[in-house]
Order: structure tokens, then C-alpha cells, then sequence
């Protein structure tokens, strides 16, 4: 697993004083996307995404913490590891 040195969305959204950019936001989200899609058509579900999971590299977002994440079956059910 990749260690991130950088801080979590949560952080940043918390920091009241952190210049608001549009096109940063627009980025963001859009790698937010990208990642959750890539996440979907590897098989698994992430089941606890949110800004304390996301993680600010540079400009690059990373999901982490994949403690709940299951692999999804092509019928749609979550297969459970015995």
C-alpha cells in the first residue's frame, strides 16, 4: 500500500482561510470520478468514501483506506470473504 505524505480533503475543506479556486475544484472532483470509476471496473466498492479518505498529493487527489471495500460480483451482490 502507497503511504500519501499529503493532507486529507477533509483537512483542506476545514481550512477557512484556503483560496478557493474553481478550476482546482473542477479538477478535484473530476479525479474524484476518474478514481471511483476505475475503483467500479476493477470489482470492488469502497463503502466508506469521504474527505477524511481522499488524500491531496500535489495536485492529485488518492482514495484511500480501503478497510471496507468489497469485491461486487457481475450480478450486482457483494461477494463476502470467508
Amino acid at each position: 500500500m502507497e503511504y500519501c505524505s499529503g493532507r486529507s480533503l477533509q483537512n483542506y475543506l476545514d481550512d477557512l482561510n484556503r483560496p478557493i479556486s474553481r478550476e482546482r475544484n473542477f479538477n478535484y472532483f473530476k479525479q474524484l470520478l476518474s478514481a471511483v470509476k476505475h475503483i467500479h471496473s476493477n470489482g470492488f466498492i469502497h463503502r466508506d468514501l469521504k474527505p477524511a479518505n481522499i488524500f491531496i498529493e500535489g495536485s492529485m487527489l488518492k482514495v484511500g483506506d480501503f478497510g471496507l471495500a468489497r469485491r461486487v460480483r457481475k450480478s450486482g451482490s457483494i461477494m463476502l470473504e470467508q
